[in-house]
Parts: C-alpha cells; sequence; structure tokens
C-alpha cells in the first residue's frame, strides 16, 4: 500500500473536500476553503498535474471499479506517488491560497460535517446546521484570503444534536443517539432557501449507513436495525455534471419497522463466535458490511446488503485480528477500512492493520461514494489536517 500525504498546519474540529477545494473549520467557528488544485499547480513545479490528480481530482486517476493501483498510472503520476516525500502546506500558504469567511460561533465544536449537492450539513450543539455550500464559480467571485465574507446564513433544520450525518441517494440521515433517528428526503434539489420536513426513522441511533437496500441503523453496542427503503428513479445527469457519480434512484421513504429476517441475521453472526468467554463489544456498518469487535481483540465482518435487499443468509463471514485497543470510529474509502482509535488512526488491509497517522484526532473521513474522492481519507490531528490518498501496489 503507499500512502501519500498532503499536510495542512493549523488546529482545526473538521475537514471535508468539495469540488476541488477543502472545507475547513477552525476551533474558534471560522470557515476556510482550501484551493487545493489552485495550490499545487502554483507551488508544486513539475508535479503539480500529478498532485492534482491525487489530491483534488480522484477522478483524474487511473482506476479499476475506482480503485487506484500504480501499475495503471501515468508515468508523472507514478514518480509523483513514488516519491519519498509529502506535500507539506506553510502557514503562509494556507492563508494565501484560502478563502477565510467570518467565524460562526455555532460551529467551533461541530463535531460532525456533510457536503452534499449543493449544500453543507453540520452537527453542533444548537442542532443540525445548514448552509449553502460554496462551488467554483461562487468561489473565484470572492478575493482571496481574509476577506471577513460570510458564506452564508446558517439554517436549523433539527434542534437535536447529531452524532453522525450521513448523505446519499438524495437523502441526509442524522443519528441523535437518544433522540432518535431523522431523515430528509429530495435533498438533491437546487433551490435555495429549500426546507424539508424531518422524519424519524428510530427511536434510538448511535449511528447509521446507507446500503444499497436502506438504512442499516446501529441502536445499540452492538444491535443493528436493517430499514428497508423506498426508491424511486430519479434523472442522474444532473449528479454526473457534478462530479458525483450518477444515483439512478432516490430514497423517498424509510420504514419504521426493521426488517426482522435481518436483524435476527445480524445478531446471530454478531454474538456467534467460536469461545463462550468472548463477547462482542462494538460493531460498526459501512454501506456494504458490518464490522464486530470483540473482547479479546478480534474482528469479524460481513455482508449486510445483497443487491437490493438486507442479506438473509449466513454466509461470507471473514475474521482477523484486532487494531489492538478501542475503536472509537470507523470510515472507509473506495476500497480500504480505517480505525479510529484512541492514540492514532489504523488502515486494515490484507487482514493486518497499519498505522497512518500517529496522536488522536477530532475526525477522520473516507469519501466512497464521491467521484473526485474515493481514494482518499481526511484525518483532522491536534495540530494538522492530513488528506491521504492510498493506492495499491500492484
Amino acid at each position: 500500500m503507499i500512502l501519500k500525504k498532503m499536510i495542512l498546519p493549523g488546529r482545526f474540529v473538521q475537514a471535508h473536500p468539495y469540488f476541488d477545494t477543502l472545507w475547513l473549520v477552525r476551533m474558534d467557528g471560522t470557515l476556510q476553503a482550501f484551493d487545493t488544485e489552485r495550490y499545487v499547480t502554483a507551488t508544486m513545479n513539475g508535479s503539480g498535474s500529478a498532485a492534482a490528480k491525487a489530491f483534488a481530482r480522484n477522478d483524474r486517476l487511473v482506476t479499476d471499479d475506482g480503485i487506484a493501483q500504480i501499475r495503471e498510472q501515468t508515468p508523472d503520476v507514478a514518480a509523483f506517488l513514488r516519491s519519498d516525500f509529502d506535500v507539506e502546506v506553510s502557514h503562509k500558504d494556507l492563508e494565501r491560497f484560502s478563502y477565510i469567511f467570518e467565524r460562526e460561533d455555532m460551529l467551533e465544536e461541530a463535531i460532525d460535517l456533510k457536503f452534499y449537492s449543493g449544500r453543507a450539513y453540520a452537527s453542533t450543539d444548537s442542532g443540525l446546521a445548514v448552509f449553502r455550500a460554496l462551488g467554483r464559480e461562487d468561489l473565484e467571485a470572492i478575493p482571496v484570503g481574509r476577506g471577513g465574507h460570510k458564506a452564508a446564513e446558517l439554517d436549523i433544520w433539527l434542534d437535536a444534536m447529531p452524532l453522525q450525518i450521513q448523505a446519499r441517494l438524495g437523502t441526509i440521515s442524522a443519528s441523535c443517539g437518544e433522540d432518535g433517528g431523522w431523515y430528509w428526503t429530495g435533498v438533491n434539489s437546487s433551490e435555495r432557501g429549500l426546507r424539508r420536513q424531518e422524519r424519524k426513522f428510530a427511536d434510538l441511533s448511535f449511528a447509521s449507513e446507507f446500503a444499497g437496500a436502506g438504512l442499516a441503523n446501529i441502536e445499540g453496542p452492538v444491535q443493528l436495525s436493517a430499514r428497508p427503503a423506498t426508491k424511486i428513479a430519479v434523472d442522474d445527469r444532473a449528479r454526473a455534471a457534478k462530479g458525483e457519480f450518477p444515483e439512478r434512484q432516490e430514497i423517498v421513504d424509510i420504514a419504521t419497522e426493521a426488517d426482522p429476517v435481518a436483524n435476527a441475521r445480524f445478531d446471530r453472526m454478531a454474538l456467534d463466535h467460536e469461545s463462550e468467554d468472548v463477547r462482542a463489544t462494538q460493531a460498526f456498518v459501512t454501506t456494504r458490511r458490518a464490522y464486530i469487535f470483540y473482547s479479546d481483540d478480534t474482528l469479524s465482518h460481513f455482508r449486510i446488503s445483497s443487491g437490493e435487499g438486507f442479506a438473509h443468509d449466513d454466509t461470507d463471514k471473514r475474521a482477523s485480528g484486532g487494531p489492538g485497543g478501542r475503536v472509537l470510529s470507523m470510515t472507509t474509502t473506495a476500497a480500504r477500512v480505517i480505525a479510529e482509535c484512541r492514540d492514532d488512526v489504523r488502515l486494515l488491509s490484507s487482514g493486518a492493520w497499519q498505522t497512518i497517522h500517529d496522536g488522536p484526532v477530532f475526525s477522520v473521513r473516507g469519501y466512497p461514494q464521491s467521484k473526485w474522492y474515493r481514494n482518499i481519507v481526511t484525518v483532522v490531528g491536534e495540530d494538522r489536517v492530513e488528506i491521504i490518498l492510498m493506492v495499491g501496489e500492484g
């Protein structure tokens, strides 16, 4: 596995790429949009084009089903990826290539952030805050640097604070712990000022993920609830033009009653262990699989979605060792699984764990459904943000 990093100095709480810009939230609530592509093009001489593909436009990499391998890359990209240096942005250049907006007190302690289809969604003490996401044309109309510009008016869609926000298939979900799980459909609309009516999908929701069949909801440490969704076909040309994967369907409804067969299967596969003295301690879900951690530092994972339905058969269960400590969160890229632990961030590759960031972090986020960022993960550490590109050595 080849890891290539871009390192941005500073104290931030969130980072999220949107088009070829990295949006940052400083600890004081200041919003900052770092122009990643413009920076590498202007400062990296002959490596600028390759660095832009790595950190700003993964869709320009040569991929197989969205997964990048170094042998398939053009010579300039392969040479850049094999070089033994990380791209370290100076404090001066971070300011020089950023659009810096007014402070938003509400964002000071944002615990999650999601950009999706023209809007940004932030988890704040005041609830789910929503504002219009500025694209390339919007930003180019603003002077670079400290202009004191206001990014947008924040609109509160929900009073409860989400622990996690998810976005897919024209739908936003907010997992608010004991305040329940909520969702909004039709959010692909470009209408400014749009306010959709929230609907509740569960009384308890500590994390959730959109799977092929609907929503997989974590209701307890090792309790998963499979919620089927009703979807309709939509015209995908607008999403393709935005650089995101065309989604031929959108969710219009999520069932309040779970799939009992899928739930029972999850319980069997999660709680079954060859040793009676070992217990399941944590469960996480991705778009395709459930990951179960056990008290003996082992891990099992299995498919939760089968095509357009939740999986019902007890197959495809795999096992490996755990990362050696408690996992705080999990995320994925196109083909990799990443765990946030107490003191570092680790990558699961070929059954083994590899440390990709030392030190505790504020957030770790992959973008498996984004055409532009499928092969990267963003890590917000105590004194820096890292954009980490992951490329196979095959």
